[in-house]
Formats: C-alpha cells, sequence, structure tokens
C-alpha cells in the first residue's frame, strides 16, 4: 500500500519503478531535442504558462526520467 489507510498497490509501471530520474535543466527545448535525436522517447510533454516545462520520457530500453525546465517569470 502506497499510504496508510489506501486500499490501492503500488504498481511499478512508467514513472513508478524504485528509481526515477529527473533532469532539470536551462535549456528545455534543446534537451528534449538532443534526448529524442539520441533515441529517447517522449511520452508526454506539458507547457503551462506559470509553470516550469515537463517532458515525460523514456530512454531506448524503456526507463522513464523526465526533462524539467526552469521556470523563468
Amino acid at each position: 500500500s502506497p499510504a496508510p489507510g489506501s486500499n490501492d498497490l503500488r504498481r511499478y509501471e512508467r514513472h513508478w519503478t524504485p528509481v526515477h530520474v529527473d533532469f532539470r535543466v536551462d535549456d528545455f527545448e534543446g534537451t528534449l531535442e538532443r534526448a529524442l535525436a539520441n533515441g529517447a522517447r517522449s511520452e508526454q510533454v506539458h507547457r503551462v504558462p506559470g509553470f516550469p516545462p515537463v517532458a515525460f520520457c523514456s530512454d531506448p530500453f524503456g526507463h522513464g526520467f523526465c526533462i524539467v525546465g526552469v521556470n523563468k517569470l
């Protein structure tokens, strides 16, 4: 159970693996572009005004990681 009192069970699917890396970068678009050019897959990209952009990605072996931009308000 992920939390006391929860009936849910922890699942180790995408982005719920025991180890997950987030990369905080100044050049979000350039970093995402380079990751994709080198075999990564972009699963979701969020660009919400007022918040840092985030890309949920996986490497060529299926391991999840995120690229997180710097919020430049």
